[in-house]
C-alpha cells in the first residue's frame, strides 16, 4: 500500500505535488490506483484502509458485487426495478403507482444511494402522510411499495437485508373511506331501465327545435340497449370494468355457456372463466347484430363493448342520477360501477357458493365483497342442528349431529383397537388429512351427506360458539 501525493509539472517546468492523496495498492497481483479526495494525511489513511479492507472482503467472500451496489446512486436501481416490473408484464397503471411512490419518499428523505435506505426516517414519512389526512389504505400502498423494492434489492443481491421489513402495514378496516353497497334487484331494474332510455330522453330535451332525426333516433336506441346490456352482464357474471373492456367475442363460448378470460385481461394475470347464464345468450346475439348494424365489425379479435360506446364515469353516475339513486348516500357508502360486482358476489354467498367470485382467498369474499345486511342471518341460525337439550331428549349424540363434511350419521363408534391403531399413524398423514378436510370445507361444495345436498358457508352454518 502506498499513499501519496501525485507531482506533476507547471507551464513553466517547475514540478509539484496535488493537493489530494491518492492510493495504490495490489491484491493477487491486480495494481489499483484511487484517488482519496482529501488533503488530511490522517483522513486519507482511514479512507486507504477502507478501500483495502472491502477489496480484500470482495476478493475473499465474494461480495464486490454487493459493496459496488451499495455506492449506485439510487437512480440506478429505480431504472433497474422499473424495467424490472415492465418485464413483468404489469399494467400501465400499477407501474406508474409504484414508481410515484418510491421516487415520492427518496424525493422527501433526500435518499442518494440504497444504503441510506432507514426504516426509521420511512416509517415518519408515513406517519406523515397518515396525519396529512390520508387514509390507511393509501398509505398502505405507498409502504407495499417500499417493501416490494427493498425485496427486490436484497433478491438481486444488492442489500444485505431488507430495511423495511420491520415496519408494519396500518389497520385498514378502521379507516376504510370508501365502502361500495350493493344494489336491490329494483334499483337494478330500474338502473337498467334508465340506461337503455336516457339517450334518447337527453338528446330530445337538448334538441327542443331540431329535434331528433329518424337516423339518430335509431342509433341512441342502439347506445342505450349497448349500456343496458353492459350492465346487465356485469351484475349477472361479476366482471370488472377492464375485463368488460378488453372482452372480445373469441373470448365468449356460447355452446359451452362460459367467458374465457384471457391472461392479460384478468387481474390476476391468470387465464379464468366466468360461467354464463342462458339468458345472457340472447342479449350477446343482439349486442353482435346491433353492432354490425353501427359499421362495427364483430369478428373473434374484435371487443363486445367497443371503447365509444363503453360508457365513462361520470356517463354511469347520470344513469345512476336518473334512476333516482345517489352516487353517495346518507350513510356514506358508495355506487359506483364495481357495486355490480359486490351485488353479484353478495348473491353467490346467498346461494353458498364463492368460488365464482373468482377471489384469491375466501375472507376476501367474505369480508370485502359480501354484503352482510342482504344475507339471511336468522335463516341460517335456524338451519343449525337442534340443541344439545333437545337431542338429549330423542336420544341423539351431539358428535353425530357435527359429523365432518362427507362422513356418514349411521357411522359406528372405532372400537379400542382401531383408535390405537389410528395413533399409530405418523403426525405428517394426520396433518395431512386434517388440510383436506379444511380445504373441502372452505370451497363449500363439498356433499355433505347422503342426501346429496350442497354444503353451505361454514360462517354462516357453523358459526363460533
Amino acid at each position: 500500500m502506498r499513499i501519496f501525493r501525485p507531482k506533476y509539472r507547471d507551464k513553466e517546468g517547475n514540478q509539484k505535488e496535488q493537493a489530494v492523496y491518492w492510493l495504490q495498492y495490489s491484491i493477487q497481483g491486480r495494481r489499483t490506483r484511487c484517488s482519496l479526495r482529501t488533503r488530511d494525511r490522517r483522513a486519507a489513511e482511514l479512507k486507504a484502509a477502507d478501500i483495502i479492507r472491502r477489496a480484500e472482503l470482495g476478493e475473499v467472500a465474494g461480495i464486490d458485487n454487493l459493496l459496488a451496489h451499495l455506492d449506485r446512486p439510487i437512480a440506478n436501481h429505480l431504472e433497474d426495478f422499473e424495467t424490472m416490473l415492465r418485464s413483468g408484464g404489469v399494467s400501465e397503471g400499477h407501474l406508474q403507482d409504484r414508481m410515484s411512490c418510491l421516487r415520492s419518499y427518496v424525493e422527501h428523505n433526500d435518499i442518494r444511494r440504497i444504503r441510506d435506505l432507514d426504516p426509521a426516517p420511512a416509517t415518519r414519512w408515513l406517519l406523515a402522510l397518515k396525519e396529512e389526512g390520508l387514509a390507511a389504505r393509501t398509505v398502505n400502498r405507498r409502504l407495499q411499495a417500499l417493501r416490494q423494492f427493498s425485496r427486490w434489492l436484497v433478491r438481486g443481491r444488492r442489500l444485505p437485508h431488507d430495511p423495511f421489513e420491520s415496519i408494519a402495514m396500518l389497520r385498514e378496516s378502521v379507516d376504510r373511506r370508501r365502502i361500495r353497497r350493493t344494489l336491490a334487484r329494483k334499483e337494478l331494474a330500474t338502473l337498467i331501465q334508465a340506461a337503455r332510455e336516457r339517450p334518447l330522453a337527453a338528446a330530445r330535451s337538448a334538441r327542443t327545435r331540431s329535434g331528433v332525426s329518424a337516423k339518430e333516433e335509431a342509433r341512441l336506441r342502439r347506445l342505450g340497449e349497448t349500456r343496458a346490456r353492459l350492465y346487465t352482464l356485469a351484475v349477472m357474471t361479476g366482471l370488472r370494468r377492464k375485463e368488460l373492456q378488453t372482452l372480445q367475442w373469441g373470448d365468449v363460448d356460447a355452446q359451452a355457456g362460459v367467458i374465457h378470460l384471457r391472461a392479460a385481461a384478468a387481474k390476476s394475470r391468470t387465464k379464468q372463466d366466468a360461467l354464463l347464464r342462458k339468458d345472457l345468450l340472447p342479449l350477446l346475439e343482439q349486442q353482435r347484430n346491433d353492432l354490425q348494424a353501427e359499421g362495427y365489425s364483430a369478428g373473434s379479435q374484435d371487443p363486445v363493448f367497443p371503447s365509444r360506446l363503453f360508457p365513462s364515469a361520470r356517463t354511469f353516475q347520470a344513469d345512476l342520477r336518473a334512476a333516482g339513486i345517489e352516487p353517495k348516500g346518507e350513510d356514506d357508502r358508495v355506487v359506483d360501477f364495481h357495486s355490480f360486482r359486490k351485488t353479484f358476489t353478495t348473491a353467490l354467498t346467498e346461494a353458498g357458493v364463492q368460488a365464482l367470485a373468482r377471489h384469491s382467498r375466501i375472507d376476501l369474499t367474505m369480508g370485502v365483497y359480501t354484503d352482510l345486511e342482504r344475507l339471511d342471518l336468522r335463516g341460517a341460525v335456524e338451519s343449525l342442528p337442534a340443541t344439545p337439550a333437545a337431542d338429549a331428549e330423542r336420544g341423539v349424540s351431539l358428535v353425530s349431529a357435527t359429523l365432518p363434511l362427507g362422513s356418514h350419521s349411521g357411522a359406528q363408534p372405532r372400537t379400542t383397537t382401531q383408535s390405537r391403531g389410528r395413533r399409530t399413524l405418523s403426525k405428517r398423514r394426520c396433518r395431512k388429512t386434517k388440510r383436506k378436510r379444511v380445504s373441502r370445507a372452505l370451497l363449500g361444495v363439498v356433499n355433505g351427506g347422503s342426501d346429496g345436498t350442497r354444503t353451505r358457508d361454514l360462517r354462516l352454518d357453523r358459526p363460533a360458539l
